[in-house]
Parts: structure tokens; C-alpha cells; sequence
């Protein structure tokens, strides 16, 4: 009998959280983000400092009209991209940072990761981190007032693990799972989170923004940083007209990367702008945080599914492989309950 079960188990566990992955992008996309484009007149150049090493590249980015010499910048910005991203991602940034009035010059730079899966592989993100370390010590030699890293998604990961290696100013994350990875099934990404976990560096300041509820692959309580300052983009100032960010859409959307280029622009002022925000309740990490916030509707099934994504596998997979003994499936329950709380106990702390 306990044969013929164990196939019903696995299916139901299967339909049970292929319908998770269905909700949660429909329900997103029912709202409205309410951002603008960002509209550029993009160029890009090999940015000879001497890191190219066969496999990744430092690209230029500048923005047509608005030339003001090679290596007259005070600051440098580097843009990292996330999992399958392009470099291209980073003119928004530049163009918002090209046309910044005010005594500092910024250039910005991107790296070029060929768009590998570094979702997937957690030996891409350590390379990926160590190729942007080089990036940065060699900027700093180029630029005398410092480095900022800005990463989106997994570059967002790489750029805090960089930071620790090379000296950089702060480290922006745009919409990236700092706080945990939402398909760790790697045991490569695992220790990627351990190092993250265990090795903080409170010395780097990491300012971590999250998109909000039409960001399904990486909700805002996968994104607090283990030290550092976690906003929700609608909270930040100059962006009261926006719903929420997509993941994609944080590395365009106008009022967003407006309100990054400034704080880019001027660091302490505007850390203490987002550090009156911290104590938002959008930046819980715990599931009664996130039922604060649901919407209404395909919305709000689509927060909770994007909650349980993440967390259900483990618990999906001991009931479809439990054994005929009821005795050592509830262990098995009862340690995977246990892991989950002591996750969430540790994000609340962190926040």
C-alpha cells in the first residue's frame, strides 16, 4: 500500500508547488508598477585598466554629449549584473549619474559576465566576486574618490562579496536575495550564504532595495542584508508614485534609479535618509510581516506564494519520500519546521 502511495505523494508535491510558481508571477503582473522609463543616449567602450582576464571584461559606459574626459571622474560606479544579465543594464544608472549636477564627476563602468546563470552556480558568483574585486582595486587607482559597486539581482550578491576583498565606498543592491536564495538547490549557493551569513563586514556600507510585491523571484524578505540598510523602493523618497518594481524593471525604472544616482551622489546624507526608513515593516522577514502587505486579490495570493516558494521544497520532498514509519516522518517535519523558524528568527534580528 505504502508503495502505491509514494508516486500519489510525489505528484501531489509536484502540482503543489507547480502552482505556487504559476500564481506568483499572474498575481504580480496584475499590478501596476508606476514607474517611467529612463531614456538614454547610451556608449559603450572596453575600459582598458588592465583586469580583462579572457573570460569577463570592464566596459565604459558614457553617455552621448555628455563626455567630460577619461580618468577626470572623481568617483567611479560599477555596475554588476545579475543572472543572465547584461552589462547594457547599467545606462540607466549612467545616464541618471551623466547628468547629476554638483562638485563630483561620476564614471561608470560595467562588468561584462557574458550572461552566465550565476543563479544556479555558486562557483560563478565567487568568480564572478573576485573578477569585481579586481575592478574595484583598479578603479581606485584611476578614481581618487573611491569606488561604489551597484548590483542587481546576483550581482548584487557578488558586489558584497567584492566588497570584503577591495576596498569600495558602499555597496547599492537592487532587488538581490541577500538574506537567502530563493532555489538554493546548489550546495555551491549554500556556502555562497554561509560566507555571507558568517563573514559580515560592517566596515563596507551595503544599502539593500528590494522591488515589492511584483517582484516575485526575489521578495523583499530574501532581500535584508545580514549588516547594512534594507528600504522597499515605494518607501523611498521621490518615489510615492511607485506601486512596486518588477525584478527587471529595477534597473530601469526612472524614479528608482533617480533616487540611487543621488544617493550615489551623496552618500552621507542620504544613508541617513534610508536609515530612517529601516524600521519599515516591509523588511520583515517573517510571514505575519508579509501578510501585513498583501493585496488584495490574484495580488495577494501572488505574496503568498512568492513567501512559500522558497520554503516549501524541503517540506514538499519529505512528504513525498516519508517513510511507512509515522514516527520518523513527523522528525522529519519537525526538523525542517525547526530550520525555517530559526531562518526567520535570524532575518528579524538582521532587520
Amino acid at each position: 500500500m505504502s508503495t502505491m502511495l509514494a508516486p500519489l505523494r510525489a505528484a501531489a508535491a509536484a502540482a503543489a508547488l507547480a502552482a505556487l510558481l504559476v500564481v506568483a508571477p499572474y498575481g504580480a503582473s496584475r499590478l501596476e508598477n508606476g514607474c517611467s522609463m529612463t531614456r538614454m543616449r547610451p556608449q559603450y567602450a572596453p575600459a582598458d585598466v588592465g583586469v580583462a582576464d579572457g573570460r569577463y571584461a570592464l566596459v565604459r559606459y558614457r553617455e552621448f554629449g555628455r563626455h567630460r574626459g577619461d580618468g577626470d571622474e572623481d568617483v567611479a560606479v560599477l555596475f554588476l549584473p545579475g543572472n543572465g544579465g547584461d552589462f547594457k543594464q547599467a545606462r540607466s544608472l549612467g545616464h541618471e549619474l551623466a547628468f547629476l549636477d554638483g562638485p563630483r564627476s561620476f564614471a561608470t563602468y560595467a562588468a561584462n559576465f557574458r550572461e552566465e546563470l550565476s543563479a544556479h552556480d555558486g562557483r560563478l558568483v565567487r568568480r564572478q566576486a573576485a573578477f569585481a574585486a579586481r575592478c574595484v582595486a583598479a578603479l581606485n587607482a584611476k578614481h581618487a574618490g573611491g569606488v561604489v559597486v551597484v548590483g542587481h539581482s546576483m550581482g548584487g550578491v557578488a558586489g558584497v562579496l567584492a566588497a570584503r576583498n577591495a576596498s569600495t565606498v558602499a555597496v547599492v543592491a537592487l532587488a538581490a536575495p541577500l538574506a537567502g536564495h530563493p532555489f538554493a538547490a546548489d550546495r555551491t549557493l549554500a556556502g555562497v550564504y554561509d560566507d555571507l551569513r558568517d563573514n559580515a563586514d560592517d566596515a563596507t556600507v551595503v544599502a539593500s532595495i528590494s522591488g515589492g510585491p511584483r517582484d516575485w523571484q526575489i521578495p523583499p524578505w530574501l532581500g535584508a542584508p545580514r549588516s547594512g540598510l534594507h528600504v522597499v523602493a515605494p518607501q523611498l523618497p521621490g518615489c510615492g508614485r511607485v506601486v512596486s518594481v518588477d525584478h527587471q524593471c529595477a534597473c530601469w525604472c526612472n524614479e528608482l534609479i533617480t533616487r540611487v544616482a543621488h544617493v550615489v551622489h551623496a552618500p552621507a546624507e542620504n544613508w541617513e535618509k534610508l536609515t530612517e526608513l529601516r524600521g519599515s515593516d516591509m523588511e520583515g522577514s517573517s510571514l505575519s510581516a508579509a501578510r501585513r502587505h498583501f493585496y488584495p486579490g490574484l495580488a495577494g495570493a501572488s505574496q503568498l506564494a512568492s513567501f512559500l516558494v522558497p520554503r516549501v521544497p524541503s517540506l514538499l520532498i519529505a512528504a513525498a519520500l516519508a517513510p511507512t514509519d509515522i514516527y520518523t516522518f513527523t522528525a522529519l517535519m519537525a526538523v525542517s519546521y525547526t530550520h525555517l523558524r530559526a531562518h526567520e528568527t535570524e532575518a528579524d534580528l538582521v532587520c
